[in-house]
This record gives structure tokens, C-alpha cells and sequence, in this order.
């Protein structure tokens, strides 16, 4: 069982450079995923290596994915975008050692699955850790659920947290005061102790309301990760800022109040022409219209929505969130 420390790489960054990403913490509904195609069906899983697809292009830097990895140079929970390559992507919900529990007959109680719902444009695809359980859990009961979604409509990321039992943390957690949860856009592993090519993002401290230490090559390690259990519910968004669409590509429409409890207004400064849609975290086509430059989302359920802003040249899409 390979295993790499990545508290190694950590250290924060000067507020002087500029982030590449924005970092948001909610809570939604967490849902099992429904008429997903299983990964390890039914084995026993400690550190296994996949390659599944991603159902459409995923752009990062300028650069597209059509593959999710999991990898046995890193802690399991861990999944990067590229294959034999020393510059990799990397995505932690976890980076904690997570196992498959064992049934009856040797039969996984820690089912790895996966789906890609929605329409063209706005598909969205979730990975599931179900139930995995802790390899240095010497009481084999502790166990978290989490979900891994990449957004088709604007190469956003997000986390997701379902209901866990961790009743031995110190084990479980490995010594840390909770689960180490960061994002690493790209890193090279052909030196020494890895060196960033783009800021990385660390999530530290309350796990409701994170700290957000962006870090880079030239800064002492942080401290502490996640501390305490990650509460059933929790989303970790990470947004790119303008990596998939320069800023002069989009359009300069914008939106308040966001979040909203019924009427969201749109901003057209330069008095472009454009369409809107509206989408769930699903993928779903809302019905709703644009009158007078708002929208009245009094009926919809709280929660999260994308907005896509479309003119002749330039698109946009602003996440919205209904109280």
C-alpha cells in the first residue's frame, strides 16, 4: 500500500498573488446516486487503481480531460485527471487511508460508483464513495460517505459530504483532527517534494465554514486540516475565475442579490443582447422567464442553481443560490 504525505507540499500563499479559483462552503440535501454503474462490483477494495469516463470534456488550464483517475501513489480518496504523468491534477475529498468494509462471503460493503446525468452542455459527473471504511481503524466500524462532481457548464468542482460514523477518530484520521481535504490544479512530482505549477487550495479548521489557505512553493506548512467530522450535508465548491472562458470572452452580465429568496435581478451594463436557461444541480432545464431584467425564484426549492447567460459571442454562467 503506497502512500504519499501531501501535508509536505502545504504552505500559504502571499495575499499578493492572485487566486485562480474561489472556494465556497454550503450544505444541500446529500442523495446516494440512483442507476449508477458500480466500480468495484461487490469486491473488496483497498488502494485500487480505475480509469473512469468522465462522459464528456473537462477543461482545466487550457487543457481537456476525459478521464478520472484513482492511483496507488497517493492515499485512496484521492483522484487525478492524467495517467503515467508526472504533472498531475489532484482532488481530495479525504486524503485520509479509506478502505472497503467486509460483509458476509467477502462481499463489499463499500460500493465505488458512478453516473453522468443531464443534457449536453450541462452534464454533471458524480462519483461515489459509499460507506468506505478506515484502514487504521482497529474497530473496522467507522465509515463516511462522499461524492466527487465535475460540472460540464463551467469546469467547477465540488465535494460532497453524506452521512459518516467516526467514532475513532485518532486512528481513523491518522493522527490529524480531521479529514485532509484540499485541491491541487496542477503539481509537478518530478522533484523532490513536488513543486506547484498553479496555486493549490487547502481546507482548514471549521468544517461547516472552512478556512481557505492558498498555497504555493514558497511557504511554511499550515498546521491543522479539517477539524472534526465533516456534518452530513457539507458541499465544497471550487469555481475557476475565468480558466475556461478568458475574461474578455465573457459577457458582463451580473447578478443580485445572490443568495436570493425570490426575485434574482440581472445587471446588463453594456446593454448586450442574450438568452438565459436555468439549471439544477442536476442538469434539469428550469421553466422560468427573464421579465424586466429578473427572475422570480419564489417558487423554486432552496438550493443551488446555475445561471447561463448566452450572447451572439460570449457566455456565462453564475452559480445561485435560493434561500
Amino acid at each position: 500500500m503506497k502512500k504519499i504525505t501531501l501535508l509536505l507540499f502545504f504552505g500559504i500563499s502571499s495575499f499578493l498573488q492572485a487566486q485562480d479559483y474561489t472556494v465556497t462552503a454550503f450544505n444541500e440535501p446529500y442523495q446516494d446516486l440512483v442507476n449508477a454503474t458500480s466500480v468495484n462490483n461487490g469486491f473488496l477494495w483497498d488502494d485500487p487503481f480505475f480509469a473512469i469516463p468522465i462522459g464528456f470534456d473537462f477543461e482545466l488550464y487550457n487543457e481537456s480531460f476525459s478521464v478520472l483517475y484513482s492511483s496507488d501513489n497517493f492515499s485512496e480518496g484521492i483522484f487525478t485527471l492524467q495517467q503515467f504523468s508526472t504533472t498531475l491534477t489532484l482532488l481530495s475529498p479525504i486524503a485520509q487511508d479509506i478502505i472497503s468494509l467486509e460483509g458476509a462471503n467477502e462481499q463489499s460493503l463499500s460500493p465505488i460508483s458512478y453516473v453522468v446525468e443531464g443534457n449536453v452542455g450541462n452534464r454533471i459527473f458524480k462519483l461515489e464513495y459509499k460507506n468506505a471504511g478506515f484502514w487504521d481503524d482497529i474497530t473496522e466500524n467507522d465509515f463516511i460517505n462522499f461524492q466527487v462532481w465535475l460540472y460540464e457548464s463551467d469546469y467547477s468542482i465540488e465535494y460532497r459530504y453524506g452521512p459518516s460514523s467516526i467514532n475513532n477518530p485518532t486512528e481513523s484520521y491518522e493522527g490529524e483532527t480531521g479529514p485532509i481535504v484540499f485541491f491541487i490544479p496542477i503539481i509537478d512530482l518530478s522533484v523532490s517534494e513536488g513543486s506547484f505549477i498553479e496555486d493549490a487550495y487547502y481546507l482548514m479548521d471549521n468544517p461547516v465554514n472552512p478556512t481557505v489557505i492558498v498555497v504555493d512553493d514558497n511557504s511554511p506548512e499550515p498546521q491543522n486540516p479539517i477539524v472534526g467530522n465533516i456534518p452530513e450535508g457539507t458541499v465544497y465548491r471550487f469555481d475557476p475565475d475565468g480558466l475556461a472562458v478568458s475574461n474578455n470572452q465573457q459577457i458582463a452580465v451580473s447578478v443580485y442579490p445572490n443568495p436570493t429568496q425570490d426575485l434574482l435581478h440581472l445587471q446588463n451594463p453594456n446593454q448586450e443582447e442574450f438568452s438565459t436557461s436555468l439549471y439544477d444541480v442536476l442538469g434539469n432545464k428550469m421553466k422560468i422567464q427573464l421579465q424586466n431584467e429578473q427572475m422570480d425564484l419564489s417558487s423554486f426549492a432552496s438550493g443551488t442553481y446555475f445561471l447561463n447567460i448566452q450572447s451572439k459571442s460570449k457566455s456565462k454562467t453564475i452559480k445561485v443560490i435560493k434561500k
